[in-house]
């Protein structure tokens, strides 16, 4: 093999690379890269050569590189950008000096300066020019060398029409004591303009060098006349002339492996071990043979398969020489690993063939490799020789080792993994080259791995437990690639079958993966997972689901699913009639799962770990018939419908023409941007039964979209308002109420009952008449009286001062064990004051009390119950002042403030409410009546 010294054409390539790419612009001339011709400035000289040229400059506008037009006595600078690369040196033809970079020249007067230029190393695009500015921004060029070395060819006659390769010099054996005459020239490489071409003025000394420890060191190299070569520090001496040598080689002992040498010259050093290093180095291309028909040898050995397994189980071992007294042989191989050898005990021998059948080795692949060696025994000296060992050759066909099937879905192709036991010919492509349960099928291969292939396989053709071979024979037309063969070149013989095993590979279905909420209580309940392929007994054996969710406390909860047949069995999983979705129920308080939580949103998870995903793991079997656990992490849909989780009213308790403000915030993130008619979107009820729609005059979302704030009922009178402890859903017809995900709300909508401030409701008469005449035995100083709640007292306020009272009391309410808001009476109520003063602040009366929302006074009319209950039974409170102060005396006629409060409560949040009122007290015979009107 020819070749030069590797680093140092690197630091020249780098080199040259830096000058081209240099501080001032120049023009761009490849020698070796170009598209269709060269350019006529390139010139190709052998390395050593060297070659003169002038340098000149002509003036402006004439060709520069026409010499007539040289300008005499001219000054010029040179552009030589490798002038300091220890590869090429520039000198002045008459001095013999070195020329530098961007030196200034003068020419003579013929306006030229001769220069010379050679190549120590090959080394192309080497330019040479000239400038006649020192800044170099005229650069012309007026050549660009190309320095190679020769190769050689080496030939059987001295016309060289019969070249030496391979293929034609191992074919030629020889007997010990022969002699071959090799011819040699040298010749120019594929790179330079003349390839091929003799170098017909070389005359220069080669050296002949072999390999250390090869049999090639029994070579003897002879010229012409039969004298050996001498032999220098270098090699053995080999003089070309005109570019041409011979020689002659001997041997007078066997040589079988091949011995090669290589011719060398142009010397370069020598390597760490001391080795001389050429520029030039040819290797002989072909493998020399020197036998000895008196001594046996081994000449080839080659292991096959006979039985089809895809192993070797014999070895053919061939023999040359002599074995008319030879007796005794034994044999060894070391094959596939080259590691300890075996001897084989079980051997036939059929002339100089002998086969070893005793082989047992496993499957192997492309990386076999052995070597077989033998002792033999001369019978009539009773000598034992060793001979040299021989390289084993694969003769091994190729084979199915394993082989794994995935249906397609539906009526799609089948997909079918094979591994082979060593590297396949990528050349096949499709054909009937497999063959199953004895038939030949068509199979098209679309990936091809080196022993490791994928083939599709239309619908019903392979099916799981199958018998699957390669087949040994095809007619053209069915297999246009020919038949299926190995890397190679070992074509298939005899290939048991393999089972077709079930690659167990399942694909999901993303878009119907979907989690839901089927009673529509606002907790998970329910999931499904679908596959692409129907489901069969086995894949629910071996396929395991986990779902994913959060509890109660916003952490991530596994609900497993293993065992699905069995599931299936209970009702807790269900499978699709076409068998390709799992539907999942859910125990919510099993896995205690989190109320109000219907998207699949990480700001809800406690530390935002992911949640609402699916694994599935399936128990797959690999191209070798493995057997291991896939795992696939499968998105989820967020299938579940927004819920009300929550209200607030804050009620107006003045005026009839300032609005309420409700609250209602969401489960989830609601799509606000395109609901198209908000109103009808809620519907509210005053006892649960009598729904209508929810009236507002705007409506305000969030950010989010997670809660929006309406107002509602503007100069609607107070005591018709909505109030805390109505109740609200979503209109389960109106169909533009969506959350982001796209899920609408669910067809029977839960009832939620509205939380928030009482309204509280006050009338009062600013004078009222007092009949000194009345006298109330008892003297109280106030009076609290409970009326229905349709009551109005009218006559009786238009004679008295007090305050009458209508609240809706707070319904910030605990939950019950499912979440929903229930309203706990003992802890509902309201507490009062009263105090009057006179004009002048003077303490007149005061009187306090607490009503609890169980109290008596709200038990229905006519009806037997334990307690009472303000929400259900509302009524009205009548707080009088009987115009006595403190100790139970008539006030007199005047003046009063009256400082009236009132705090209702609820489980978790107050209200408070406090009013003045300036009240007047006159004298008079149409007075209030009191004792008539508290019997």
């Amino acid at each position: 093999m020819f070749y030069v010294n590797a680093n140092r054409v690197c630091l020249l390539w780098l080199s040259l690379l830096l000058f081209t790419t240099g501080v001032f612009a120049q023009e761009k001339i490849d020698c070796r890269n170009y598209s269709s011709s060269t350019d006529s400035r390139c010139a190709y000289v052998r390395i050593e050569k060297g070659a003169g040229m002038y340098l000149f400059v002509v003036p402006d506008g004439e060709d520069p590189l026409d010499i007539s037009k040289a300008i005499p006595n001219a000054e010029m600078y040179v552009y030589a950008p490798l002038a300091d690369n220890d590869s090429v040196t520039y000198k002045l033809y008459v001095e013999g000096t070195d020329i530098e970079n961007r030196q200034k020249l003068v020419a003579n007067d013929q306006g030229l300066i001769a220069v010379s230029v050679n190549g120590l190393y090959p080394i192309y695009n080497v330019m040479l020019g000239v400038s006649t500015r020192e800044d170099m921004e005229d650069v012309s060029i007026n050549r660009v060398y190309n320095f190679y070395a020769p190769t050689l060819e080496y030939c059987l006659d001295a016309d060289c029409k019969k070249k030496i390769e391979d293929k034609n010099i191992s074919a030629t054996k020889m007997e010990v004591g022969d002699t071959l005459t090799i011819y040699v020239r040298a010749i120019k490489p594929v790179d330079t303009d003349s390839a091929g071409y003799l170098e017909s003025d070389l005359d220069k000394t080669f050296y002949i060098n072999i390999d250390e420890g090869s049999d090639a060191e029994n070579l003897k190299f002879l010229d012409m006349v039969g004298d050996p070569l001498k032999h220098r520090d270098l090699g053995y001496q080999l003089d070309f002339k005109g570019g041409k040598a011979s020689f002659k080689i001997t041997s007078d002992k066997a040589l079988t492996d091949g011995s090669a040498f290589s011719l060398d010259a142009y010397p370069d050093g020598y390597d760490e071990k001391n080795n001389p290093v050429f520029i030039v180095s040819e290797d002989f291309p072909g493998g020399l043979r020197f036998d000895d028909h008196d001594t046996p040898t081994l000449d080839s050995a080659f292991v096959y398969d006979t039985d089809g397994d895809g192993a070797a189980d014999s070895i053919m071992v061939y023999m040359g020489g002599n074995l008319e007294y030879i007796d005794g042989e034994k044999f060894f191989y070391n094959w596939p690993d080259e590691g300890k050898y075996k001897e084989s005990t079980e051997f036939s021998q059929n002339g100089n063939e002998f086969t070893l059948k005793d082989v047992n080795s496993v499957a192997t692949n492309d990386s076999a490799k052995g070597y077989v060696k033998a002792t033999v025994h001369a019978s009539n000296t009773g000598a034992s020789t060793d001979l040299k060992p021989v390289e084993i050759q694969d003769r091994i066909g190729p084979v199915i080792k394993h082989a794994s099937l995935t249906e397609g879905d539906g009526d799609a192709p089948d997909t079918l993994v094979v591994r082979f036991n060593k590297n396949i010919d990528s050349s096949w492509t499709e054909g009937k080259g497999l063959v199953i349960n004895g038939k030949s099928i068509p199979v098209e291969a679309i990936v091809k791995n080196g022993d490791v292939w994928t083939f599709v396989v239309d619908d019903g053709f392979v099916s799981t437990g199958d018998s699957l071979q390669i087949a040994t024979s095809c007619a053209k037309n069915a297999c246009p690639d020919g038949l299926i063969k190995a890397a190679d070149g070992n074509e298939t013989g005899k290939n048991n079958p393999v089972e077709v095993k079930d690659a167990g590979q399942l694909y999901t279905a993303d878009e119907n993966n979907g989690y839901f909420d089927m009673d529509g209580d606002g907790r998970m309940d329910s999931a499904t997972v679908a596959f692409k392929n129907p489901l069969s007994a086995k894949d629910l054996e071996n396929l395991k689901v986990k779902l994913y969710w959060l509890d109660s406390k916003g952490k991530v909860v596994e609900i497993p699913l293993n065992n699905l047949d069995s599931l299936i069995k209970k009702g807790v999983v269900t499978l699709s009639a076409d068998s390709t979705i799992l539907g999942v129920s859910v125990d919510p308080d099993e896995y205690d799962i989190k109320k109000m939580l219907t998207s699949i949103d990480r700001s809800y998870s406690k530390s935002g770990d992911e949640y609402g995903y699916s694994v599935v793991l399936n128990e797959v079997t690999d191209v070798d018939g493995k057997k291991s656990t896939k795992v696939d992490t499968l998105g989820m849909n967020d299938r579940i419908s927004p819920m009300i989780s929550g209200t607030f009213l804050h009620p107006e308790s003045f005026q009839r023409m300032e609005s309420d403000e409700l609250v209602v915030n969401f489960s989830e993130a609601i799509d606000y941007k395109n609901i198209s008619d908000l109103s009808q979107a809620f519907l509210f009820s005053a006892n649960g039964k009598d729904w209508k729609p929810l009236d507002f005059t705007n409506a305000k979302w969030s950010g989010d979209g997670k809660s929006v704030t309406i107002r509602l009922e503007v100069g609607v009178e107070l005591e018709d308002r909505m109030n805390p402890a109505d109740f609200i859903r979503f209109n389960e017809s109106y169909k533009g109420f969506n959350d982001v995900a796209g899920n609408n709300v669910f067809e029977t909508p839960a009832t939620v009952m509205l939380q928030g401030d009482p309204r509280v409701l006050a009338k009062t008469t600013s004078l009222a008449t007092l009949d000194f005449a009345d006298v109330l035995s008892d003297k109280k100083d106030f009076t609290v009286r409970f009326v229905p709640a349709d009551s109005s007292l009218d006559d009786e306020m238009k004679m008295s001062l007090g305050v009458l009272m209508n609240i809706g009391f707070s319904t910030i309410m605990g939950e019950d064990s499912t979440g929903s808001k229930v309203p706990n009476l003992d802890e509902i109520g309201l507490s009062w004051e009263m105090y009057v003063y006179t004009n002048l602040g003077a303490y007149v009366a005061s009187s306090s009390g607490k009503i609890m929302c169980d109290d008596p006074y709200f038990k229905p009319e006519g009806k037997n119950v334990d307690e009472g209950n303000c929400l259900e039974n509302p009524k009205k409170l009548y707080f009088r002042w009987n115009m006595r102060s403190a100790n139970g005396r008539k006030v007199g006629i005047g003046v009063y403030l009256a400082k009236f409060r009132v705090k209702v409560f609820g489980a978790k949040e107050t209200f408070e409410y406090e009013r003045y009122y300036n009240w007047g007290v006159k004298a008079g015979k149409n007075g209030l009546d009191l004792s008539s009107l508290d019997k």
